[in-house]
């Protein structure tokens, strides 16, 4: 596979362990074992066997970080080791993404064929401060996964088992979520420090669930990215806050809604957009999109084009959380920034920092 072997690994899992404790993060390690490769390996022979791990390894390389490192443990097992992690939502992401690239058909030699995966998770420092510890543990997580089926995933810890659980609960309700009308919008006023007078409002999408009440939206939109409803629930915000400000024929005041880092790669999601509010018959300019700093800095080029061609409709773009990213000047001439929301963060206690004003 031209993968690092297991020595390799554990020489990277104990670098990994000091960058971690030195820079207080987590670190994780992602095992996966194949379902059902020994029956195609026997079945099929080795060549077809060896050509198969190799394909593995080419998904594995592309589907996942350049900065992450990826290694063969031995026979159909291989190894992630995650660095620099914020929180453990991006173990869940590398796992299901991994599933889901290892799933799909392989063809080798005319051969079609279904592999399945098991996964385990183990977390430093939690789960272990040794690479043989955090190997062992990953591996026994991994064998709880197989155990339950396989082609799905499962933390060490026992209580982050129980996270993933709720978490995936929500997942399953979040599916049915728009078709059952669960969604709705709160509008946030914008108002003007110098003349008390309201001018914007700010569409805010709230999920209100048959079976457990109020969402909060840093559970569910996370969720809504990583499957892809994003598209769809975005495309649903864009219509009822079009049809709000047309039913109660409202007029010069700006309606801002927010994009996520997917719908900025949607070219298709500007049609959409257009054809939406040229149907309504309201002024463009009343509809503002909203995008963050840091997704700004991830893919700029990709953002400025969809915002080029946002702005031609006539929508406003406002910049959000200006400051915590360090976004440079040049960035924001190359842009059509309508309006900079200043992060909270750098005006706080304006009133009594000297600093500040």
């Amino acid at each position: 596979t031209g993968m690092p072997n297991r020595n390799t690994l554990v020489d990277r899992i104990g670098q990994s362990i000091k960058k971690s404790s030195r820079d207080r993060q987590q670190m994780a390690i992602v095992f996966f074992d194949l379902d059902r490769f020994k029956n195609d390996n026997d079945s099929l022979g080795h060549a077809v066997g060896d050509e198969l791990l190799q394909e593995v390894a080419s998904r594995l390389y592309s589907s996942l970080r350049n900065n992450d490192t990826i290694s063969r443990n031995g026979g159909d097992e291989f190894v992630v080791v995650l660095e620099e992690l914020e929180d453990t939502n991006e173990a869940i992401h590398v796992a299901k993404k991994t599933i889901d690239c290892l799933t799909k058909t392989f063809e080798i030699q005319s051969h079609k064929i279904h592999l399945g995966v098991s996964v385990g998770i183990s977390i430093y420092p939690t789960d272990g401060d040794t690479p043989l510890e955090l190997l062992r543990n990953a591996d026994t997580a991994m064998y709880r996964a197989k155990k339950a089926g396989g082609n799905q995933f499962q933390f060490y810890d026992e209580s982050m088992s129980r996270q993933l659980r709720d978490r995936l609960k929500l997942e399953h309700e979040l599916h049915n979520a728009l078709l059952d009308d669960e969604f709705y919008l709160q509008y946030q006023p914008q108002i003007s420090c110098l003349s008390g007078v309201t001018t914007g409002f700010e569409a805010l999408m709230r999920w209100n669930n048959k079976k457990y009440g109020e969402i909060p939206p840093d559970q569910f939109v996370p969720l809504l990215e990583e499957t892809a409803l994003i598209y769809s629930v975005g495309e649903w915000v864009v219509s009822q806050t079009v049809e709000f400000i047309r039913v109660n024929n409202i007029k010069d005041v700006i309606f801002s809604i927010n994009l996520s880092a997917l719908q900025c790669n949607d070219l298709t999601f500007v049609n959409f957009v257009k054809n939406t509010i040229e149907s309504s018959g309201i002024d463009p300019s009343q509809i503002e999109f909203e995008i963050t700093e840091s997704l700004l800095i991830k893919d700029f080029d990709k953002t400025r084009l969809l915002l080029d061609e946002m702005h031609s409709i006539g929508c406003t773009i406002a910049l959000d959380d200006f400051g915590t990213g360090y976004t440079s000047m040049n960035y924001l001439a190359r842009l059509p920034i309508d309006i900079i929301k200043i992060d909270k963060a750098l005006v706080h206690k304006i009133d009594v920092n000297n600093n500040l004003r």
